[in-house]
């Protein structure tokens, strides 16, 4: 068959912010490890990456949600502001009933699940677990912001989100890491989530709605709490380690 040149060229137009943001992405995978490994040691690369295994699956469940929901929101889109902004706001709820409550577990649990899954000689790798454990939550708030954007064709202002990203990636990492090593490394992964909600979050309220955070975070905030208190009480009596290892 004869290839049309001109529909090609039109594909590849309209495909090109999401080839950007995938390859950033991409990219930007493999910054933070890069870096440790320039300005620390071997040895602290294996110690994020330990770290960072223990939020994959959590991040596999958030991911597959919000692939599952993205056919809804682009539906919903053409319904209306007031029903896309429901769809978006219930499913960023039911997202933070399980992220909030794995950023707190993971906060209190990192170093003895870190003991029971590696064994002895990671115990570097929990403070760095406790800070990254946040962007849990951060993810599932930003995850669903950001396809409320595509589901209204604006992947031009999420290439721009994602090219700000990775800048400020690649200065804070540099600095962050220079400076403190491991931890370093894990707060610049913390800070930038930080940065990635606040970009989505306000894209958000410029184009479409502002998302009721408060409305959101309440349900899951007076769970998590009851379960912090109960994982403190227990880290306290060193009931938590005997009953993991």
């Amino acid at each position: 068959p004869i290839i049309n040149l001109r529909f090609t060229i039109e594909m590849l137009k309209s495909a090109r912010n999401f080839l950007g943001i995938d390859g950033l992405n991409a990219a930007r995978n493999s910054l933070n490890t890069l870096i440790l490994s320039k300005l620390a040691s071997e040895t602290e690369v294996g110690l994020l990456n330990s770290a960072l295994q223990f939020t994959i699956p959590v991040i596999l469940i958030i991911t597959n949600i919000g692939g599952s929901i993205f056919p809804v929101l682009c539906k919903e889109v053409a319904r209306g502001v007031k029903y896309f902004k429901q769809v978006t706001e219930n499913t960023v709820e039911m997202l933070l009933a399980f992220a909030l409550p794995a950023s707190v577990g993971l906060f209190f649990l990192a170093g003895p699940a870190l003991e029971f899954l590696y064994g002895e000689g990671f115990e570097e790798a929990s403070g760095a677990l406790q800070i990254i454990a946040w962007t849990l939550t951060l993810r599932a708030i930003t995850q669903i912001l950001g396809l409320t954007l595509l589901a209204n064709k604006k992947e031009n202002i999420a290439l721009r989100m994602t090219i700000i990203m990775a800048l400020a990636q690649l200065i804070l990492g540099i600095v962050l890491t220079n400076l403190f090593g491991l931890k370093g490394a894990a707060w610049s992964i913390l800070i930038l989530w930080v940065i990635n909600f606040l970009l989505h979050y306000f894209a958000n309220v410029r184009y479409f709605f502002r998302i009721e955070l408060v409305k959101l975070f309440w349900k899951p905030t007076i769970a998590t709490l009851v379960m912090a208190v109960y994982l403190f009480i227990a880290q306290e009596q060193a009931f938590l380690p005997a009953v993991i290892t």
